[in-house]
């Protein structure tokens, strides 16, 4: 909580600090698709304190894709203006963002302030030619992903106030553009005719800033913001994504013979999980640079088998020619992750995967970049997501089928023997689904690692006196059934007490914050929606055997609602007591007033997991 409270202290800081009186941005775009845009802010200093959180303007751009630079910094202090020199910049990588820095290589030029003081007024323009998402063709020259189509994703809010905000685009006549607002917000429209060219201007006024809180969705889906483009439909843009990727797909000889050797003897469905494994085991993520519209076509097939690398582009593409030299109907197909796709027509997608049609246009999804290290062949936190199936027919945009939280169940069962005051216990783990994805992964840093890890988890749910004498769990490449864990162990002086009432603090009243560590950040007050990466159930279970008689009462508690359920139940049996949990949710995106009501009924449960077991000598 400690680190929630900071981060929230440092955002509250920062929207005391200053304010943006003008964020103010002019447009047009070229019949290429390319846009020439005017970047204008105008910044009011607050307080003193601006000088720790604004020390420098900053604009982005990607090398080869778009340029951008500063035409003005200044500041204007008691009615004289300070010029800042616009040359002496700071060129660095940008930091790590799905679709920008990971594979584009997205950078940040920074313009360092000099030390601020209440009353002063930063004002900046940019000015950039390409916009956004855009691919390269040639030094001079830019090309947007769409060739001749132009779109544009315009955010009307931040972490900051904002008291106007303006977007400004001018319309092509032969191009003509339509639009939608999304995530709410009082954005106005007006539309006019300047010299023959049609206008439109976006406006908003007082738009508060708003606080990410730690699990907050992507602020593309959090803020209000506009999207306008010319894309006339979905269909339009499957037909042009399979244009450019289909030459890189169809197999070629090497492609057939490696899926042969791979795939003999199999059945179908054998087959597709061969192939499934063996792109997203044996296939790196790693960048490759060898084509002018590097980011957005996939390389050949061929090619990034022989490389044995690519990002997940390449990888959906060679995953599909492999699948298809075995005859199966295999797309390549787009998607997003970490962020919704609007329903309208434009350019919103950072990923690709393979789309396996199993009857006319019903496809099974496969993604063997974000699912690599798993049994299931695509994974959960993809689930909802939109996708576009690149068909040279054209196709619509589509959703990604949600399956339950029973796919994704992690299930504990602990067996705790006390002899004397040492605790010995066995502890059986079974992790389906996205558990399975993540098990996998710690094996996977080498059982050194792994050990380690599991060591930490026991030390979480029977304090540092926990030892391993004895682990097992599946191969890591092993995936005829989903991830188990075996821990035999013990914990020296497990009981505390006088010699006629002993004390034992069951496990199970640390095992949900042990393995799933983000409720800590489950609060009350939470003001922003509350993003699970998947649906999921959590059951633990534990038995404890001893020759002392428990004098415990029974406790059951649960609450079942549609979006999520919570229970936890005592039992005394003949020979031993038996507690449970159960933890479950079914969506991935919660709002604050579903995540309030379900920390209101966790904390309930809290008061009686905290239980400690009173034992009697008989």
């Amino acid at each position: 909580m400690l680190i929630c409270t900071f981060f929230s202290f440092l955002l509250l800081i920062r929207v005391q600090a200053y304010i943006v009186e003008i964020d103010s941005t002019y447009e047009r775009y070229l019949e290429s698709g390319v846009s020439e845009r005017y970047e204008f802010k105008r910044i009011k200093v607050l307080s003193d304190e601006a000088t720790q959180s604004l020390k420098s303007v900053v604009t982005s751009y990607t090398p080869y894709y778009n340029s951008a630079r500063f035409d003005f910094v200044r500041i204007i202090r008691k009615g004289k203006i300070i010029n800042i020199d616009t040359l002496n910049y700071t060129d660095v990588l940008a930091p790590p963002e799905l679709g920008g820095t990971i594979f584009w290589g997205t950078r940040n030029k920074i313009v360092d302030l000099p030390d601020l003081k209440k009353g002063d007024i930063v004002e900046y323009q940019v000015y950039k030619l390409g916009g956004n998402w855009l691919g390269p063709a040639g030094e001079t020259t830019y090309k947007t992903p769409y060739p001749g189509y132009f779109n544009i994703i315009e955010l009307f809010g931040s972490d900051v106030q904002i008291k106007k905000k303006v977007y400004v685009l001018e319309e092509l006549p032969d191009k003509p553009v339509q639009f939608k607002v999304f995530n709410g917000g009082n954005i106005k429209v007006h539309k006019t005719l300047i010299s023959g060219k049609t206008v439109y201007k976006f406006e908003a006024r007082n738009i508060k800033g708003l606080d990410f809180e730690p699990f907050s969705p992507s602020k593309y889906d959090l803020l209000p913001k506009l999207i306008v483009t010319n894309l006339p439909s979905w269909k339009t843009m499957s037909m042009m994504e399979f244009k450019r990727a289909e030459s890189n797909i169809e197999p070629d000889s090497l492609i057939k013979a490696v899926s042969d050797s791979l795939c003999s003897g199999l059945s179908d469905e054998e087959k597709v999980k061969k192939l499934f494994y063996f792109v997203a085991d044996e296939i790196r993520y790693l960048g490759l640079i060898e084509s002018e519209n590097e980011g957005y076509e996939p390389h050949r097939a061929s090619l990034t088998l022989i490389k044995r690398s690519g990002v997940c582009k390449d990888k959906a593409a060679l995953l599909a020619s492999l699948l298809r030299a075995q005859g199966f109907r295999a797309y390549y197909a787009t998607t997003a992750v970490g962020m919704r796709i609007e329903n309208i027509p434009s350019d919103q997608t950072n990923h690709a995967i393979v789309a396996l049609e199993v009857s006319p246009f019903e496809y099974v999804y496969l993604d063997p970049t974000v699912g690599s290290g798993g049994r299931d062949l695509l994974p959960s936190s993809e689930w909802g997501q939109g996708v576009l199936v690149s068909r040279e027919e054209g196709d619509t945009l589509r959703e990604i089928p949600s399956l339950g939280k029973e796919h994704n169940l992690l299930s504990v069962q602990l067996v705790d023997s006390l002899i004397g005051d040492t605790l010995k216990f066995l502890m059986v783990l079974k992790a389906k689904g996205a558990w399975d994805q993540n098990f996998r992964g710690y094996a996977r840093k080498g059982s050194a690692y792994f050990r380690r890890h599991l060591q930490g988890v026991l030390s979480s749910l029977f304090g540092k006196d926990a030892e391993i004498e004895d682990l097992s769990f599946t191969e890591v490449y092993d995936y005829t059934d989903y991830f188990e864990v075996r821990v035999k162990g013990r914990v020296l002086h497990a009981l505390s007490g006088s010699n006629e009432i002993r004390l034992f603090k069951p496990a199970i009243s640390s095992a949900p914050e042990t393995f799933i560590w983000y409720l800590n950040f489950l609060n009350i007050s939470r003001k922003t929606p509350f993003v699970f990466r998947y649906p999921f159930l959590f059951y633990f279970e534990e038995s404890v055997y001893s020759p002392y008689k428990s004098i415990c009462e029974r406790i059951a508690y649960g609450q079942a609602k549609n979006n999520y359920e919570i229970f936890l139940g005592t039992e005394r049996l003949s020979d031993s007591f038996k507690l449970s949990m159960k933890l479950g949710f079914d969506k991935k995106v919660y709002t604050s007033a579903e995540i309030n009501d379900f920390v209101k009924s966790y904390d309930q449960l809290k008061r009686y997991k905290n239980l400690w077991l009173l034992l009697r000598q008989e």
